[in-house]
């Protein structure tokens, strides 16, 4: 029995013996594996990555051996004294080459480094010109008998001919189709490597007497007027006849409307970059091209920023008009009552203002910006218990909105509710404390309570963030009434120099004539003394 379990034992021991020696074989060659694997999904995923590595690798590895070959030496005992050592050469007869070899790899690694520096700037220099584009990505139009019909041709033509006019878009052949397949993941994912802010692809097909076209839009980016729709994706299908596409007028159409698209894109990427007189030419130049009845920007948002664009460059007559054409397209468009109500409220029709907000929160009763706008309608009218309601939603709806709480300050001044009015502006300088209105409003209700000191911090604040002439006549009126006159005339004077209100101009002028004798008179009864 005993010796069963010793035969036993002694099995066990060899087989653990056998696994600790095939354990670092088998690891090693997991290791290698894994290794291996790793190298080639590096590879597909960036082949220019790998690619320097290598290269790097090899430079690293070819000068570490010319450096062996130039320096190493070897040690060997004098046949004389045997006692004694020298070193020698290891590599006698290669010793020149390799030194020169070494010294064409630093200067190879100097020309290497001015390459490579020169493409990071060239790279960042063309990244800054694509970001400063619309780059639109065109992708093949697969179909039958393509040399005949030449759908990807003519869009590509058109297009360029309608981005010749503006030099901030640039059109990019895709060279290759994009299959429904591979569908919208491919075309963004192509859009991204080429830096688009556009991606067109689609097929079209010939059946019988019918012919049928579909173009796919991906936008990349995010525009305003997107997030006001949600769309990222846009997909326009068309039927009609074989007629039409051997004719050519199918792809005239379609590539009239795809250039129609630039430019009105174009249009509004220049009103986000306040750039109103180009958007207002751009986007009159899409509306007036229209030759299909499907739309790759529905013709309501083309009308509402037209509209926002005329209203920013003083033209409040067009911007209504774009208005009412946004609201007669889409009768449920919110935004568009509520910024032609702001349109009315710069023209002073302040009931009519009023009636477009009430429309706009009847259809979104979350637009916390068309409370904001009532508000401040309600306040220019006075009725400042109205404003504080509707001041009162918007912050409701938007906890962080900094100029609801500074505007609701307003009118709790005017009622004279002046701690109110300052935890307002309080509130609104923690959420945007680069607002110099608030520290001008902030230190008027300071002055008025007496608290001169806190009213010219305030006033200093507002002139550091935005030297108006506002905040420079204020401060001068609270010094005023300090006594301190001369501080009081520096600030005057400088409301002079900067202000081109003519009103406001006179007053100054009546100001510093009372003023500046005075203090003159006084200055001269001291020195007698």
């Amino acid at each position: 029995m005993t010796e069963a379990k010793s035969e036993e034992s002694n099995e066990t021991e060899k087989a653990i013996k056998f696994l600790e020696r095939l354990w670092k074989p088998a690891a090693g060659l997991i290791a290698a594996v894994t290794l291996v694997v790793k190298f080639i999904q590096l590879w597909l995923g960036n082949r220019e990555l790998v690619t320097w590595v290598l290269v790097t690798l090899s430079y690293l590895a070819f000068v570490i051996l010319l450096r062996y070959v130039a320096f190493s030496k070897v040690t060997k005992r004098r046949e004389s004294l045997p006692l004694t050592t020298y070193e020698e050469l290891r590599y006698p007869k290669y010793y020149t080459l390799a030194r020169y070899g070494l010294g064409v790899m630093g200067l190879a690694l100097l020309v290497s480094s001015g390459l490579l520096a020169w493409r990071v700037v060239e790279t960042n220099r063309l990244e800054a010109e694509f970001e400063e584009k619309v780059v639109v990505l065109v992708a093949d139009f697969p179909g039958p008998d393509p040399d005949s019909y030449r759908v990807t041709e003519t869009l590509l033509l058109k297009l360029h001919e309608a981005a010749a006019d503006y030099d901030d878009t640039l059109i990019l052949a895709l060279g290759a189709s994009i299959s429904e397949q591979e569908g919208s993941a491919a075309a963004r994912s192509l859009g991204e490597e080429n830096n688009a802010d556009i991606v067109l692809w689609g097929w079209y097909a010939v059946t019988g007497s019918n012919a049928l076209v579909t173009i796919h839009v991906e936008f990349l980016g995010e525009p305003n007027y997107q997030r006001l729709y949600g769309e990222y994706q846009k997909t326009i299908g068309m039927q009609t006849t074989v007629a039409e596409i051997e004719s050519f007028t199918l792809q005239q159409n379609l590539s009239t409307e795809m250039s129609r698209f630039v430019i009105l894109f174009g249009g509004l990427l220049r009103y986000e970059a306040e750039d109103y007189l180009e958007a207002a030419s751009r986007l009159s130049r899409g509306l007036e091209m229209s030759t299909m009845e499907a739309t790759v920007i529905n013709l309501e948002i083309i009308h509402f920023y037209r509209g926002n664009t005329y209203s920013a460059l003083g033209e409040y007559q067009k911007a209504i008009a774009d208005y009412d054409m946004a609201i007669q397209i889409d009768p449920q468009l919110s935004e568009a009552y509520n910024n032609r109500g702001n349109t009315y409220s710069d023209l002073g029709e302040y009931q009519k203002a009023i009636a477009d907000y009430d429309m706009a929160i009847q259809l979104n009763p979350q637009l916390g910006e068309a409370y904001y706008n009532r508000g401040n309608t309600y306040y220019a009218l006075g009725e400042y218990q109205k404003a504080i309601a509707d001041y009162d939603m918007a912050i409701q709806i938007d906890p962080q909105d900094a100029e609801a709480y500074a505007n609701r300050g307003n009118p709790y001044y005017a009622l004279g509710e002046y701690q109110k009015a300052i935890a307002d502006y309080d509130m609104a300088i923690q959420i945007d404390p680069q607002d110099f209105l608030t520290y001008n409003n902030r230190g008027s209700t300071y002055s008025v309570l007496g608290e001169y000191q806190k009213a010219i911090a305030d006033f200093d604040m507002a002139i550091q963030i935005d030297p108006q002439a506002e905040a420079y006549y204020n401060r001068g009126n609270t010094y005023y009434a300090l006594g301190e006159h001369q501080k009081a005339i520096a600030d005057f004077e400088r409301v002079r120099d900067i202000t081109s209100d003519p009103s406001l101009q006179q007053a100054i002028k009546e100001v510093l004539e009372e003023l500046v004798p005075r203090v003159k008179s006084k200055d001269n009864v001291t020195k007698n003394r």
